[in-house]
């Protein structure tokens, strides 16, 4: 029996389990994608809001929470220009 007897005779015989297979594979790409949509909208917004405020690079200490208000010391600001 070769492979693709063998798929056609499982799926007419299993149909529901055919069924719930597809369903799972359909929601996993949905879901792929519509995070994907999500990165990239975010990252859009990001770049929108940068751009707005005339900022080219961001420079900021490790972990602070709010990058558009962060404070980055006047010796550090010398040592990038």
């Amino acid at each position: 029996m070769r492979f693709p007897e063998l798929v056609c005779r499982n799926v007419v015989r299993r149909p529901f389990r055919t069924g719930l297979t597809v369903a799972a594979l359909a929601t996993a790409m949905m879901a792929i994608g519509a995070l994907l949509g999500i990165c990239n909208g975010f990252k859009g917004a990001f770049s929108d809001v940068y751009g707005a405020h005339g900022i080219d690079v961001v420079v900021s200490r490790q972990g602070p929470a709010d990058r558009l208000s962060g404070v980055v010391d006047a010796a550090v600001i010398s040592r990038l220009a």
